[in-house]
C-alpha cells in the first residue's frame, strides 16, 4: 500500500492503549485527540497514531468508528475549528477540516488479558510483525455494504485514515494500561441505600456494597478459550475449577495487573531508547488504577497478592498497581545499553462507568446520586481544590516501607511471570 500518511511528517506520536472497547479508554482516546489538536505545543505538521487494543475484532470497529466521528466533530464544528477557520481567512486561504484529520490515525489490534498466550502473541504482532486499521462499521456496530468508505473494499484514497495495512510500529512513545475487570457479581442494594443515605460523599468515593466474586480464576490457559459478552459469571472459582500442573491465575488480578505486567515486559523493544545524550529517557508506561484503593491500608497482602481469597479483589489490584510501579524493573533481553521507561500510575477519579453489572434503570439512578454527591462536593472534589493542603510528602520511614513493600510484589510478579513462561513454553506456546 505504499507509506503511511504519517511518513512524510518528520515528527510523530504512537500511543498505545489496552481496554479501548470500554467507556474509560474511549474517553482517553477521545481526550488525547482534543490535546493534541489544540496544544500550542504540538507542530502543525505532527502526527497522532493511536493503536487501540480491545478484546474482539468488532468492539475495534465499532470503537474506531466512534473515535473518528469524534475526530471529525473536532475537525469540523469545535472551537478549535472556528479558531483555524479565521486564521486561514485571514490568510485568505480556506480552512479544510480533512487536513486536520489527516493528523490523527486509528490502528487496531486484540488481545485478551486473561489469555496470556493471546498477550505475548500481540506484543510479538507489535514487535515484530505488523497492525492495521479496521474496517469502519455503523454506529451501532452493524457492517457497512461492500464498496462503503472506510472499508477494504473501498480502496480510493487512504489519506484519512481509513483502509492502512501492514504497518510496522517503530517505537511506543506512551502505553496506557486501562483494561481490566471488576470481577462483580452484583449490587447490595440494602447495604447501598443504607451506606448514601447516611453518607453520600464517601459512600460514592468508596463504595463497600459491590459483591465481589470471590475466589474467581482465570480459564486454564492451556485450553483457555475467551469468554463471549456476558460470560462473566460462568469464571470458575478455586473450589471448582479443574486441577492441573499450571499455577493458578486470579481472574482479576490476570486481567487488570498481570497481563498488563507481561505486556510491558514484552513490549520493552518499542518502548527502550538507545542510550545517547539527547535520549533522556524512554517512552511512558501509565498505569491507570482506582481511587477505591486509596485510603484502605493493608489491603494487600504478599501471602495472596492475587487476591484470590480477598472479597476486595479489584481494590487490591488497584493498590497492587501502586505499589509496584514504585519498584518496577524492566528488563531487555539485549546487551545494547538502553535508556529505560518512565512508570507512572494514575486513576479517572469518579465517573460512571458500564463496569458495573446494572440494568438501564439502575444506571440512570446511580448517575444522578454522582451528579448530587458532586454537588454537596465529594473527598476527591474537595482534594483537587485544595491541592495543596491536602499533599503531604511520605516521612523517610514510610517512604522505606513503601518500596520495601513494592519490591516484593516486584519478586512475586517476577516469580509468576518465570513460572507462568515456563508453563506456556511447555505446552508449545
Amino acid at each position: 500500500m505504499g507509506l503511511p500518511p504519517w511518513e512524510t511528517s518528520d515528527s510523530q506520536h504512537f500511543t498505545f492503549i489496552t481496554g479501548a472497547n470500554s467507556g474509560l479508554g474511549h474517553s482517553i482516546a477521545a481526550r488525547l485527540i482534543e490535546e493534541f489538536l489544540n496544544s500550542p505545543d504540538t507542530p502543525s505538521n505532527k502526527h497522532l497514531i493511536l493503536i487501540l487494543c480491545t478484546p474482539h475484532s468488532a468492539q475495534n470497529s465499532i470503537r474506531h468508528t466512534r473515535l473518528r466521528a469524534h475526530l471529525r466533530k473536532v475537525a469540523e464544528y469545535s472551537e478549535l475549528a472556528t479558531t483555524l477557520r479565521k486564521k486561514a481567512k485571514a490568510q485568505g486561504t480556506a480552512y479544510k477540516w480533512e487536513d486536520t484529520v489527516r493528523r490523527v490515525h486509528f490502528l487496531g489490534v486484540e488481545a485478551d488479558l486473561c489469555d496470556l498466550k493471546s498477550v505475548y502473541a500481540l506484543a510479538d504482532r507489535l514487535v515484530n510483525g505488523t497492525v492495521g486499521s479496521p474496517d469502519a462499521t455503523t454506529m451501532e456496530g452493524r457492517p457497512l455494504p461492500h464498496g462503503s468508505p472506510g472499508t477494504a473494499s473501498y480502496s480510493e484514497d487512504i489519506s484519512l485514515g481509513w483502509g492502512l495495512h501492514g504497518i510496522r510500529i517503530p517505537r511506543l512513545d506512551s502505553v496506557i494500561l486501562n483494561a481490566g475487570h471488576g470481577g462483580w457479581l452484583g449490587v447490595d442494594y440494602l447495604l447501598a441505600t443504607k451506606t448514601i443515605l447516611l453518607d453520600l460523599k464517601d459512600s460514592v468515593t468508596w463504595p463497600a456494597f459491590k459483591i465481589s466474586n470471590q475466589g474467581a480464576l482465570t480459564r486454564p490457559q492451556s485450553t483457555y478459550k475467551a469468554a463471549q459478552k456476558g460470560d462473566e459469571e460462568k469464571q470458575p472459582l478455586l473450589s471448582e475449577q479443574e486441577q492441573t500442573d499450571e499455577p493458578p491465575l486470579g481472574e482479576v488480578f490476570c486481567s487488570n495487573v498481570f497481563g498488563h505486567y507481561i505486556l510491558t515486559h514484552e513490549l520493552m523493544p518499542l518502548l527502550s531508547r538507545p542510550a545517547s545524550e539527547s535520549a533522556t529517557s524512554g517512552g511512558k508506561i501509565i498505569w491507570m488504577s482506582s481511587l477505591e484503593a486509596d485510603g484502605q491500608p493493608n489491603l494487600l497482602s504478599i501471602d495472596d497478592i492475587q487476591a484470590i481469597e480477598s472479597k476486595l479483589p479489584r481494590d487490591v489490584a488497584s493498590y497492587f498497581d501502586t505499589k509496584a510501579t514504585v519498584t518496577v524493573k524492566a528488563s531487555t533481553e539485549t546487551k545494547e545499553a538502553l535508556v529505560k521507561p518512565r512508570v507512572f500510575v494514575a486513576h479517572p477519579g469518579i465517573f460512571a462507568s458500564d463496569i458495573l453489572p446494572l440494568n438501564f434503570i439502575l444506571v440512570i439512578i446511580y448517575k444522578f446520586v454522582f451528579l448530587v454527591a458532586r454537588w454537596f462536593g465529594t473527598a476527591v472534589c474537595k482534594r483537587c481544590t485544595n491541592r495543596e493542603e491536602e499533599h503531604v510528602d511520605l516521612t523517610k520511614e514510610a517512604r522505606e516501607d513503601f518500596e520495601i513493600l513494592g519490591g516484593q510484589c516486584w519478586r512475586e510478579m517476577e516469580r509468576l511471570r518465570g513460572s507462568g513462561r515456563v508453563f506456556l513454553e511447555s505446552r508449545g506456546r
